[in-house]
């Protein structure tokens, strides 16, 4: 049975969020002294692809609300679900520095270079996504250009100005309202993106990453720096597409099993409340474990931050307080 469109998308997404939690595990659980998860295997796949992951499936369920409301709107709404996480997460954050040292607070590392750098990179990219379809509709600039001339555009301002990972998701945001559904409802001739993103990650190694290598060319080598940052992208875009294919390869495996099916759309119906919590959660784990982990510990860190974000995410839903008090809203279950 074919999956329908909010079906599908909660799917990828429950999915996705789990492939985050699974990354920061892997990166947070082997302990403070260990930095060797750069090379394993699985570290490398989910980080190959899994942040442009979400801002795809983003951009894609962002083209829907434009059509439908404009872009006006849909920038508000953003800005309103965004922003006051945010600034709660920032404060949060700002407690222990206080207490420690008020000196060391910045209002920058507070409110801009948290953990929550990803909901900045999705308002970024709907205030961009908004000029694009608005230029098309005026010059009849095609979107394509627009992401192009973005993309290789950014290279040239300094990371310090736009940090490097914003750089980096916001074309896939892009991408993914240019693209819409087609990419996961394309024909079977689709399935040979996934050998090629098994090929492409054979050459990926420690220094792709974006945390490593980072975004801007001024700096080094120019074309080195340019081909690993399209390198880089492509295989993001390889990786986004062959897990969307496979999400629809099994999809009546998912189906089929109805407790996998339900978990799953429940996940991604609450990726923004756990993605907000789990970086709390491995905040403090750094802090009082960490240090006495070791090399067998991500699994459990994963099981303990999901069951955590999981008690968490009842809450919102079930208490106005707590929706209120964290993300400014009302989100109980009617």
């Amino acid at each position: 049975m074919k999956p329908s469109r909010n079906s599908y998308l909660d799917v990828v997404k429950g999915l996705g969020i789990l492939l985050v939690v699974a990354g920061h595990a892997i990166q947070y659980g082997m302990g403070s002294g260990y930095d060797g998860f750069w090379n394993l295997p699985m570290f490398k796949f989910i980080y190959s692809f899994h942040m442009p992951l979400f801002m795809a499936v983003s951009g894609w369920l962002f083209w829907f609300s434009y059509s439908k409301r404009g872009g006006k709107s849909v920038l508000k709404d953003r800005a309103m679900t965004l922003l006051y996480p945010i600034f709660v997460y920032g404060i949060i954050c700002s407690i222990p520095v206080f207490i420690r040292n008020p000196k060391d607070f910045s209002v920058h590392d507070a409110f801009f270079k948290v953990h929550l750098w990803f909901f900045w990179a999705v308002l970024i990219a709907t205030c961009l996504a908004c000029l694009m379809f608005k230029l098309n509709k005026l010059f009849h600039i095609k979107e394509w250009v627009f992401v192009f001339v973005l993309f290789f555009g950014m290279m040239l301002f300094d990371d310090n100005w736009l940090i490097a990972q914003h750089k980096f998701v916001v074309p896939y945001f892009l991408l993914g309202g240019i693209c819409k559904y087609k990419l996961a409802y394309c024909g079977q001739k689709c399935w040979i993106v996934i050998p090629l993103y098994c090929l492409s990650m054979l050459f990926y190694k420690s220094d792709t990453y974006i945390y490593v290598s980072m975004y801007s060319i001024t700096q080094g080598d120019a074309m080195s720096h340019l081909w690993t940052d399209i390198y880089r992208f492509v295989v993001g875009a390889l990786g986004t597409v062959s897990f969307m294919l496979l999400v629809k390869y099994m999809w009546m495996f998912i189906e089929k099993w109805q407790l996998l099916h339900d978990a799953l759309i429940w996940l991604g119906k609450n990726t923004l409340f756990i993605y907000f919590i789990q970086g709390l959660v491995f905040a403090v784990l750094a802090r009082v474990t960490m240090p006495y982990m070791g090399v067998w510990q991500p699994c459990a860190t994963f099981i303990f931050v999901m069951a955590a974000s999981a008690c968490f995410v009842m809450l919102v839903r079930r208490s106005l307080f707590v929706g209120r008090l964290f993300f400014g809203k009302d989100y109980r279950d009617r």
